[in-house]
C-alpha cells in the first residue's frame, strides 16, 4: 500500500495460502474483507504507519480452503474512514498433487524410488544397532553381578 496505490491492484492466489500487505505511509490503515456467508470470518485488519523495527505496518490472513472457498473476492482499504482503494483478490483451488520421494537432490542426482526395507544393506545397520544394544545390555548385567560378588566375599572375611 503506497502513497497513491496498490501494488498489484488484483492477486490470484491459491487456498491454503497467506496474503500479506505492507502500509508504506506514515499513517495507518484499515484493511476488511468480508466473507460471503459468514460474517464471523470477516477479516478487519489496521496496518499501522510505517515502521521498519516491528510488524506492526501489516495486515497478514492465511486463506484457509476450510473458510475461505475458490472465488473472487474485494479487499477493502479505507484511509481516514473513507474507502481508499479495493483490490481484487481471486482464489484458485489449490490442485496441487504430492508425489514422493523422487525430488532432485543438491548435486543433481534423483532421488530413489523405492524407499522399503527389503534389502540386505538396510537390515545390516538395524542388526548391528541391535547387537550393541544386547551386548551393552549383558556387559551391565555381568559387571553389576560380579560387584555383588566380590562385596558378600568382602562382608565375609
Amino acid at each position: 500500500m503506497r502513497n497513491s496505490s496498490v501494488q498489484p491492484s488484483s492477486y490470484d492466489i491459491s487456498e491454503n495460502s497467506s496474503i500479506i500487505l505492507y502500509n508504506t505511509v506514515d499513517y495507518s490503515r484499515d484493511v476488511r474483507l468480508s466473507h460471503p456467508t459468514d460474517s464471523n470470518l470477516d477479516w478487519n485488519c489496521t496496518a499501522g504507519p510505517s515502521n521498519s523495527t516491528n510488524t506492526n505496518d501489516e495486515c497478514g490472513l492465511w486463506l484457509d480452503n476450510l473458510s475461505w472457498s475458490p472465488g473472487v473476492y474485494e479487499i477493502k482499504i479505507y484511509s481516514n474512514d473513507s474507502l481508499w482503494q479495493t483490490i481484487t483478490l481471486q482464489i484458485v483451488m489449490d490442485n496441487h498433487t504430492d508425489t514422493s520421494p523422487n525430488f532432485s537432490l543438491p548435486r543433481g542426482g534423483v532421488a530413489p524410488n523405492d524407499t522399503s526395507d527389503n534389502g540386505l544393506e538396510n537390515i545390516l545397520p538395524k542388526m548391528g544397532i541391535l547387537l550393541f544394544g544386547v551386548s551393552a545390555l549383558i556387559w551391565i548385567t555381568k559387571n553389576i553381578g560380579n560387584e555383588e560378588i566380590v562385596n558378600k566375599s568382602e562382608e565375609e572375611e
